[in-house]
């Protein structure tokens, strides 16, 4: 995905909620009472998510009360501890907040959305060799009042088969997220997965910028890299998807796109 594409996406996003602010500023909300301890700790946070991230690359004076990218960087360092606690194994694939999350495969890669709930699956070759199998469960999800919407948040799930110097490991992790009104994507495995593995795949994800990215890292083999089903045509083979979940994930099918991607593969993958 361009730069330019990537702005317009955030643009987008950004005047959701200031509409949404311009509606609350009529409304008189009284802030609850913050303890003394509360609020040393959250100044902690707010002066390392500022050494660590610096200022807000898209600073504007009119909106600086909304504190969107302050309150995402906090976010990240306060699942940072988290994750620390629990003896996990991270990697971000978002480095810093971002509008458009990198796994924001809908935006970034174009696939369709759901329009029900659903099991979607796809592996990528990771980098440094293997694959990586995603696993995302699409779901209706109810918050307040608010009507139900169709969603994957906390049901993405990765099986990495890696080699490594010691041989190929197979380990389970997710995509994890720091939710504001910004936000970022890391991937999460229990403690034992070496931190290697985890950048490995985080910067896997990291690749894909565009729809010919994202078909580019489709798992190289004789069988779909969405449903498993064997390929029968070499322009399947080249794309690493047949066409009927070529179609229903809105992704082209044609030998043009196999000779645009497999070019990009070598770009990515190199070979």
């Amino acid at each position: 995905m361009t730069t330019e594409k990537k702005r317009k996406y955030r643009r987008r996003d950004r005047s959701a909620y200031y509409a949404q602010l311009s509606a609350w500023a009529g409304s008189a909300i009284v802030a609850a009472p913050v303890s003394m301890e509360k609020a040393t700790s959250d100044h902690i946070i707010a002066d390392e998510a500022l050494r660590r991230f610096g200022p807000d690359p898209d600073y504007n004076p009119k909106y600086a009360d909304c504190r969107f990218w302050e309150s995402a960087c906090e976010e990240m360092l306060k699942e940072e501890s988290k994750w620390r606690q629990l003896h996990q194994t991270f990697a971000w694939i978002d480095e810093k907040p971002v509008w458009v999350n990198a796994t924001s495969w809908e935006i970034i890669a174009g696939l369709a959305e759901p329009t029900k709930p659903c099991t979607r699956h796809f592996r990528l070759s990771l980098i440094g060799g293997g694959q990586v199998k995603v696993t995302e469960e699409f779901r209706l999800r109810k918050y307040k009042d608010m009507e139900p919407w169709l969603t994957c948040y906390d049901r993405r799930h990765l099986r990495v088969q890696a080699e490594t110097e010691e041989g190929l490991r197979t380990v389970s992790g997710a995509i994890a997220n720091a939710i504001s009104e910004m936000g970022a994507d890391a991937v999460v495995f229990p403690e034992h997965v070496p931190q290697a593995i985890a950048e490995r795949v985080a910067a896997t994800f990291r690749l894909i910028d565009s729809r010919d990215d994202f078909m580019a890292l489709l798992l190289s083999s004789d069988r779909c890299g969405c449903c498993g089903r064997p390929l029968k045509d070499q322009v399947s083979k080249l794309l690493n998807i047949g066409p009927s979940c070529a179609k229903a994930m809105r992704l082209p099918h044609d030998i043009a796109t196999a000779n645009r991607v497999l070019a990009r593969r070598r770009e990515l993958l190199g070979g």
